[in-house]
């Protein structure tokens, strides 16, 4: 199975309710930027539930499609828990 073919497989059991991603450190922001890509994509369900580990020290800057929901510390290791939240389009401030 090659990796492309491995990620179509997997996309294709989507839409996702929850989504649990424990990355490098180091690659933290392409993680955030690939679950920003299943949103835009529809492959996350409507206040879909998201945990991301990241390092203490940097907190993840999360797109505004995100709510933050809980975040906790355990030594050097982080972990933010997030919903998918839909974006109302011509909303007011």
């Amino acid at each position: 199975l090659t990796r492309d073919k491995a990620k179509d497989a997997i996309l294709a059991r989507g839409p996702f309710s929850l989504v649990l991603a424990d990355p490098p450190y180091r690659d933290v922001p392409k993680a955030v930027e690939a679950i920003a890509q299943l949103t835009a994509r529809g492959m996350l369900d409507s206040g879909a539930c998201l945990l991301l580990e990241h390092g203490a020290k940097d907190t993840p800057v999360l797109p505004r499609e995100f709510v933050i929901v809980s975040s906790y510390r355990y030594g050097d290791t982080g972990v933010v828990l997030f919903r998918a939240s839909p974006i109302v389009t011509g909303a007011g401030p």
